[in-house]
């Protein structure tokens, strides 16, 4: 455990305790105690100019109340681009100095504030020399830097996040010839024909074929045959077999049995986009999607599904990877990482315009996953990010 005796301590081992280092970031710190429970990261506003900053701080107040984390006592780090130089001060003071005072109006006792440049840092609550500079080294030479790093968790920049690995072209080609052969055998009505066969109120059979192609995927201890790849793929491609595929991202086959079983062969079978507006409505594949981000991410399951789901993506037939790049950003952004599921599905939806799961998933961005805004689950060296 990282034991930080002042400002520069702490900032030394934020980037360590979130797992990222980013320029132009607000990075807000719950505590219990002394140990950072949670964090948030949100992008900073376009401009430090009072008119642009009033709807950000109403979020980050907002993100504050919901979460419990303003009455803790959190700390509050803004890291930009823009050097003390540049700004003729500490940078980003405007807003600095409004997210101040609405905590002060909130009765909310930040534990600290401070500001990160290319050229220095400050410390906004020190009385003493307020928004004055202090030279990096502070930080870069703190004890708990040498702490951090002997951890061998280095961290990553944002812009990293997400990105899929070079495709092997051999692999690459396997795949597609998998995808070819199963295109080939394929019937179009065999799906249609499995609810015929099914006893009434019964899964599908082939909710159980995907769910243990899934979960063979998921759980591999290395990249996946080329055949689960190509069956992993074509479930991406249609609605009802990615929910059950995303499903089997959480939750062992039987659960995702389960589950489908509460959803019902019809909804399946055609499933509806929907607005998934109310809380707790499963009517359709978002509100199911919502339903969902109640609860945080399985843990290790989730990022162990996500490393299969890059495999699948980067070897798969770009003209068919949109699926998997929407079912990689619900990952994302269920782990509270909006910027890099946005990436995600920008890049899914400039493959595939009209896709609709990509859209549905873009609508849930909006907005954090319900988990983060609950105090119920603060829970130590989970980063998160303000949609």
């Amino acid at each position: 455990m990282l034991r930080c005796r002042n400002t520069a301590d702490f900032l030394a081992a934020l980037p360590f305790a979130v797992g990222v280092s980013d320029a132009d970031s607000l990075f807000v710190v719950q505590f219990s105690g002394r140990r950072i429970l949670r964090t948030v990261r949100a992008d900073l506003p376009d401009r430090d100019a009072p008119e642009h900053l009033a709807p950000y701080v109403d979020a980050v107040a907002d993100l504050l109340d919901a979460t419990g984390a303003g009455a803790g006592g959190p700390a509050l780090v803004l890291v930009g681009s823009q050097t003390f130089a540049e700004a003729g001060g500490a940078p980003w003071r405007h807003l600095a100095g409004m997210l101040r005072r609405r905590c002060t109006r909130e009765r909310w006792q930040l534990r600290d504030f401070a500001v990160i440049a290319p050229d220095g840092w400050a410390s906004l609550l020190d009385a003493a020399a307020p928004h004055s500079r202090r030279p990096l080294s502070e930080i870069r030479e703190s004890p708990v830097a040498a702490e951090a790093a002997a951890l061998q968790v280095e961290p990553r920049r944002l812009d990293e996040l997400g990105r899929l690995p070079e495709p092997e072209s051999e692999r690459s080609a396997a795949v597609l010839a998998q995808l070819a052969e199963l295109d080939e055998r394929a019937s179009v009505t065999s799906r249609a024909q499995s609810v015929d066969e099914a006893e009434p109120g019964a899964v599908p059979p082939w909710v159980h074929g995907i769910a243990r192609v899934a979960d063979a995927c998921f759980t591999a201890s290395e990249p996946p045959h080329p055949r689960l790849v190509a069956r992993l793929i074509r479930a991406t491609e249609d609605p009802g077999p990615w929910i059950v595929a995303l499903l089997a991202t959480s939750v062992p086959p039987g659960s995702v049995i389960d589950l489908a079983g509460r959803l019902g062969a019809e909804r399946l079978e055609h499933p509806e986009f929907g607005s998934g507006s109310a809380a707790g409505d499963t009517r359709d594949l978002r509100g199911i999607l919502r339903f969902m981000a109640e609860v945080p991410p399985a843990i290790p399951r989730v990022p162990r599904s996500m490393l299969a789901l890059e495999d699948a993506a980067t070897h798969a037939p770009p003209t068919r990877r949109a699926g998997i790049l929407a079912m990689l950003a619900w990952g994302w952004w269920m782990r509270a990482q909006g910027t890099t599921a946005r990436r995600l599905v920008r890049d899914a939806l400039e493959l595939d315009p009209g896709n609709r799961l990509a859209g549905m998933v873009e609508h849930l961005l909006a907005t954090p996953p319900g988990w983060v805004l609950s105090p119920q689950y603060s829970r130590p060296a989970e980063s998160s990010e303000a949609a």
